[in-house]
């Protein structure tokens, strides 16, 4: 791909871990939350495809592109951001993980996904939690869980892995 939009592109990947975003996915679910979806479909998490598409992008556009964990990220924000802002040569400033909050900075309309939104649209800046435990090196126990969900994270996980491998470590 010869288009300078897409070579000036700064590309990062966020991901978290399947168990985490199965479980949050069904609760909302659950609950009726207005997240698009009226009842599980399993097969529409695929970290395959999130896989695939974070190889092209490294293949053809960014052969550095930037990934954190979630959970990495949620440990100690300030750190991380401060490794992805070296790595793309960004001054690192406070306010990019501390804000003035303000309520009318994105009114939305009870939408789609607004769940997923409404918590960062009203906060003043990034949290942390040191304690958030890594589901790699320690595996949740899903022994609770329906064989459907066990399986999507099962069917998930190999390619989540790989991505953790390559992450940008908050100690690396």
């Amino acid at each position: 791909m010869s288009n300078p939009i897409f070579t000036s592109l700064l590309t990062q990947f966020l991901p978290m871990h399947p168990y985490k975003v199965i479980k949050s996915l069904e609760r909302a679910v659950a609950k009726n939350v207005n997240t698009g979806y009226d009842y599980m479909i399993w097969e529409d998490v695929d970290y395959e495809a999130f896989y695939n598409f974070w190889t092209i992008v490294k293949e053809r556009l960014d052969p550095n592109a930037f990934i954190f964990d979630a959970d990495d990220f949620t440990r100690d924000p300030e750190r991380l951001l401060k490794r992805y802002c070296s790595h793309y040569e960004i001054k690192y400033t406070d306010k990019m993980i501390n804000w003035e909050s303000d309520p009318n900075f994105l009114k939305m309309e009870r939408k789609c996904f607004q769940i997923f939104f409404d918590d960062i649209v009203s906060s003043d800046r990034v949290r942390s939690d040191p304690n958030v435990i890594d589901l790699i090196q320690h595996p949740p126990d899903m022994s609770n869980e329906c064989e459907e969900f066990v399986k999507c994270v099962e069917r998930n996980l190999p390619f989540y892995k790989k991505l953790y491998d390559e992450r940008a470590s908050l100690f690396g």
